[in-house]
């Protein structure tokens, strides 16, 4: 004998038909607007015709146009931005990129320079260094070089634009060279770091004995002050010794016999 299905169970089979239906319809109609949207997003309406470079001085514009390439018909909207990031970045002399879309057809690339905080003497030249360890020059031996912190002693393994100091080296460049900066010293600033244990400093004909790279930045600020201050109280130093921090000492170049104590750098 068959069950008859009451009413209540037929009207919710229908609901649930219905629902079914229009759960149906709604893909058909979202699938349809993706692959409509997709198409007018790939075509010539959104293919990106032009790229423009805007970068500190024209050099560094024309090195990015040619290190930057994109395929044919690339959209505006799905081809990714990141990848042009990447090829611009590859230049020693670019620190970073910010890449955005003006309009469907345009591309705006602005590039952030790495500027060279120091220089590490090497026996093909001198290599500028950025404040990342990053190479991004070399200048050849008796061309004209910037007047900047100079570094000896370090060891360089890629020693050519886009080769990077080790990071050992590169913390060491990055803390004395600012510090020296800091400090006023500057081009005149000179760290032989062939003996990590007994770093010594040369700025403006006085000698600085920082002794080993623990708390390097400091030392360095140190010397800085102390040298400023003795030369404002009328002190010619032949060296000051910073080795020990809160008893720093220095010489007199009139007085080699006996050290005395350093001037208390102004607060």
């Amino acid at each position: 004998m068959q069950h008859r299905p009451d009413a209540e169970a037929q009207e919710e089979a229908r609901f649930r038909r219905g629902q079914r239906g229009r759960q149906g319809l709604k893909l058909v109609l979202a699938t349809s607007l993706l692959g409509f949207a997709a198409g007018l997003f790939s075509s010539s309406l959104f293919w990106i015709t032009d790229v423009r470079v805007v970068a500190p001085d024209s050099a560094l514009a024309r090195a990015v146009c040619q290190a930057i390439s994109l395929p044919g018909h690339a959209s505006s909207i799905f081809y990714p931005l990141s990848r042009l990031e990447r090829q611009a970045t590859t230049l020693p002399q670019v620190e970073s990129v910010a890449i955005a879309r003006e309009g469907p057809h345009q591309l705006v690339v602005r590039v952030t320079r790495r500027l060279p905080i120091a220089g590490v003497l090497h026996e093909k030249g001198l290599l500028l260094v950025g404040a990342d360890g990053v190479i991004t020059n070399l200048v050849p031996t008796g061309e004209k070089a910037p007047r900047l912190p100079l570094f000896v002693g370090i060891a360089v393994e890629q020693a050519q634009p886009g080769g990077c100091l080790n990071a050992e080296s590169a913390a060491l460049v990055a803390q004395a060279a600012q510090a020296a900066l800091t400090g006023g010293l500057g081009a005149g600033f000179r760290l032989d770091c062939s003996q990590r244990l007994d770093l010594r400093v040369s700025a403006g004909g006085v000698e600085g004995l920082l002794g080993a790279t623990d708390n390097l930045e400091r030392k360095v600020g140190l010397f800085a002050a102390l040298l400023t201050e003795l030369r404002r109280q009328g002190g010619d130093p032949a060296y000051i010794d910073v080795r020990v921090m809160d008893r720093p000492v220095w010489m007199p170049k009139s007085s080699m016999s006996a050290p005395a104590p350093a001037a208390t750098p102004p607060a």
